[in-house]
């Protein structure tokens, strides 16, 4: 092999360092413990990709061929028969040589291998290389890579999965004692983002241990916070969109969607129609970005409002979800942005679209009465009624009034945590009402017992999911005054009434007498 003299090696070097450092999205390095070997001419090597996701893809392109003759022992460079394709079709880049290509700053060289990346996605264009399945190891290779520059791009195939950004690898010879050498491997790290959203409840709820409870009419108000992604320069396909879905129990006011952009401690309202779309469907809305509007934001919030209504669900068990899903297009290069006037809706199982997604539940529980006899509790008393508080007081408007049915059962549903006060406002016919509220403290923790569907009976070896606090309700005879002693207490009684009566009209008569003689 002929060497190269000193003075040429620096000049090659920084020519080198130029082509390489300018014409970047990512600089590639070689891998720790690699050795170098001396160039000879179609050397291959290995790549390693840092940071991606299990069973993604990466593709690598090819721009930039680099070619060792050895003959001259000289390093050349051109575009490959691709990229010119490329170039040729955009009157831009029509007239671009390589050495105009190496002088591009780095915002002009995203824009450019931006359009490249959407040109081969669009155009289905085989790649030199594919990388093998990203591991738990959050790294993918490629193998037996020649010398050049290549655009990396990434196709998320799996929920979840990252946004990348084209990055660039430059498998390129360096100079090393008057020899040009390359190394075994290099590598390179994916730039990517990964979208998440977080739901929570701020207003309208009632805490129980780590449970968010409400009674049924309540008003509760969410809050959605997104982070924003970052789509790759030249990004056919930005579809990004929350989609929030409640349960029956829970009723949404569309209305009060309010959708806000923030940076930091930075907030402004976004305008519906322009930054984002709303789409009502039943249980389910969506909200629709324009990311060229909203991409200057880190984090997007949908404030809404949703009230508990008869639907509800009582207790623990399953309680009332409110889930919120954020798709977005993790192959940006494939296919173009969903338009929200469109029916065929991508989801988070759509190939090349990943997801993230979070829940709310909010619980609520119910007062499961029984009402018998005091004396005999296997008598079961109807047609009692009652009115539950929420104060100690019993003032202001009950919750709800209930009537005791034949199997002397009657329930409150829709409750959330907290004190109540349940007063007798009818006691059953033959029996006294009660004098005194009965103070009643719901909660997960109480709730240990169940009613049957029809209201026929109170379950009470149920677990505690179940949501209702049995209370039960005894009520006494009353409707006779009681009496002391027997029949001849009563003649005595009766007796002295006779004499009482005869002594009066003694009284009457002998006044009457009195007055005629005067």
């Amino acid at each position: 092999m002929k060497k190269v003299s000193k003075l040429l090696a620096v000049v090659m070097a920084f020519s080198i360092m130029v082509a390489l450092n300018v014409a970047v999205f990512a600089t590639t390095t070689k891998t720790d413990g690699t050795k170098a070997n001396v160039v000879n001419g179609g050397e291959t090597v290995k790549i390693n990709v840092l940071t991606g996701n299990e069973n993604d893809v990466l593709n690598a392109y090819k721009v930039v061929e680099t070619i060792y003759d050895k003959d001259t022992n000289t390093i050349n460079r051109n575009f490959t028969a691709t990229f010119e394709q490329f170039t040729a079709a955009n009157t831009e880049y029509k007239t671009m040589t390589v050495d105009d290509y190496v002088k591009l700053n780095e915002t002009k060289l995203k824009e450019v291998l931006g359009k490249f990346a959407s040109y081969v996605r669009t155009n289905s264009v085989n790649p030199e290389y594919v990388s093998t399945n990203i591991s738990n190891e959050e790294k993918a290779e490629f193998e037996a890579v020649a010398m050049g520059q290549y655009i990396i791009v990434g196709s998320g195939n799996t929920n979840g999965a990252y946004i990348y950004q084209a990055v660039t690898a430059e498998v390129e010879p360096f100079v090393e004692n008057d020899e040009y050498k390359i190394y075994e491997q290099y590598s390179v790290k994916m730039k990517v983002s990964k979208p998440t959203v977080e739901k929570n409840i701020i207003n309208g709820t009632a805490t129980d241990g780590n449970r968010q409870t409400a009674s049924v009419g309540d008003v509760i108000t969410y809050k959605l916070s997104a982070a924003v992604p970052v789509y790759p320069k030249g990004a056919t396909d930005t579809t990004l969109y929350i989609g929030d879905e409640l349960s029956e129990g829970l009723t949404i006011d569309i209305n009060s969607i309010v959708v806000k952009g923030e940076n930091g401690e930075n907030s402004k309202g976004l305008i519906n129609g322009n930054e984002y779309t709303v789409k009502h469907e039943g249980q389910k809305f969506y909200v629709d970005f324009n990311y060229g509007k909203i991409k200057t934001y880190t984090t997007v919030t949908v404030e809404y409002k949703a009230t508990l209504n008869e639907k509800a669900k009582v207790g623990t068990a399953v309680g009332n979800e409110n889930i919120v899903n954020y798709v977005y297009k993790n192959s940006p290069f494939d296919g173009t942005t969903y338009n929200s006037e469109n029916t065929d809706r991508p989801t988070q199982n759509t190939p090349g679209f990943g997801n993230d997604d979070d829940k709310k539940i909010v619980y609520t529980f119910g007062v499961a009465i029984e009402k018998i006899d005091k004396d005999n509790n296997a008598v079961k008393l109807k047609n009692a009624k009652f009115k539950l508080y929420d104060n100690k007081e019993c003032k202001g408007d009950a919750i709800k009034e209930i009537v005791t049915n034949e199997n002397g059962i009657a329930s409150f549903e829709g409750l959330k945590a907290g004190k109540y006060y349940l007063v007798e406002t009818m006691a059953p016919s033959g029996y006294k009402k009660l004098l005194e509220p009965i103070e009643i403290v719901v909660n997960a923790a109480s709730g240990i017992y169940t009613i049957t569907a029809d209201k026929t009976e109170i379950t009470t070896d149920i677990e505690k999911e179940n949501g209702y606090k049995k209370v039960t309700v005894e009520n006494k005879k009353g409707a006779t005054l009681p009496t002391a002693g027997g029949m001849g207490t009563a003649l005595f009684v009766a007796g002295g009434l006779i004499i009482m009566l005869g002594a009066a009209t003694g009284v009457y008569v002998i006044r009457r007498k009195t007055v005629k003689e005067r």
